[in-house]
């Protein structure tokens, strides 16, 4: 084989393993923007985590200590969306339940906080971790 000839076959593999490269893009694309929201997805699980665990340090002292976020809004600034809101029945009246707990971890320590019609802060209950077998 002539250099003539390598370096033509050389040429051609090089053009066909490029248009494969393209041809493929589209995918390789895709796998790289799953993968970076996946890195924000447990960015933010890190981040409402550790706000849980301020709320969880803060709940463990007692009710009195959450009284200075009196309402909804200032609730939700220093330890964001809760898991879950529900409706309850609490000493004759309904109240706002709200839900925290880590993001992941079903089975570990909840903290419930309750809130009145007007949106103030009423109570908070702390639920220890359930025992593992």
């Amino acid at each position: 084989m002539t250099f003539l000839q390598t370096v033509f076959i050389l040429i051609f593999l090089l053009a066909v393993s490029s248009c494969a490269k393209l041809e493929h893009l589209d995918e390789a694309l895709m796998l790289k923007d799953y993968a970076s929201s996946q890195d924000a997805t447990l960015a933010s699980v890190k981040e409402k985590d550790r706000k849980f665990e301020e709320l969880l340090a803060t709940a463990q002292k007692g009710p009195e200590t959450l009284k200075r976020y009196s309402e909804k809004k200032s609730f939700l600034e220093r330890f964001g969306e809760p898991i879950l809101k529900t409706p309850v029945e609490r000493d004759d009246r309904t109240l706002e339940s709200w839900l925290y707990r880590y993001q992941v971890k079903y089975f570990g320590p909840k903290v419930y906080v309750f809130f009145d019609d007007k949106g103030r802060f009423v109570d908070c209950e702390y639920v220890p971790a359930a025992p593992t077998r």
